[in-house]
């Protein structure tokens, strides 16, 4: 039987691969992860999924899941967290958004994500202020990062 988190991680996995359009390498992290991928060995990725069907999204980390993004933030180049919301989309978030000692020293944290029809999703929880984020930055900024042509 297919797990829910492989239906959720095979959603964001495929669209990767149908999208870069050349041959992209993608690994498991660690042996204990299952939601941290390395791609061309140079972009960590963390996928959270929520099953809620409609917004509001929201994700939580607990202290283990911290931990291992911390491990991918300090060994990858780059690093981005993509939240996927149930069936709408992913909102992805570059590192630069969400690296803030502040919030990882938690042993908890909370995002919440918001998107109305037609608009970009909304993500608070991760700073100060509200982050807007277009449905096209994945993986788009992925692919941008990776340097694809």
């Amino acid at each position: 039987m297919i797990s829910e988190f492989e239906q959720y991680h095979g959603i964001a996995l495929a669209q990767l691969v149908h999208g870069a359009l050349f041959g992209l390498k993608v690994r498991l992290y660690s042996r204990t992860s299952n939601a941290a991928y390395v791609l061309d060995d140079s972009v960590g990725i963390y996928l959270k999924y929520s099953t809620f069907r409609t917004s509001p999204w929201q994700f939580t980390f607990h202290d283990r899941h911290l931990k291992e993004l911390c491990g991918l933030l300090e060994s990858m180049p780059a690093t981005f967290l993509a939240l996927i919301c149930g069936g709408d989309g992913v909102a992805l978030i570059p590192e630069g958004r969400f690296l803030n000692q502040a919030v990882l020293d938690h042993d908890r944290m909370v995002i919440s994500v918001r998107r109305r029809k037609r608009e970009k999703y909304r993500v608070n929880g991760i700073g100060p202020s509200e982050l807007k984020v277009s449905q096209r930055s994945f993986p788009a900024d992925i692919f941008e990062r990776l340097r694809v042509p």
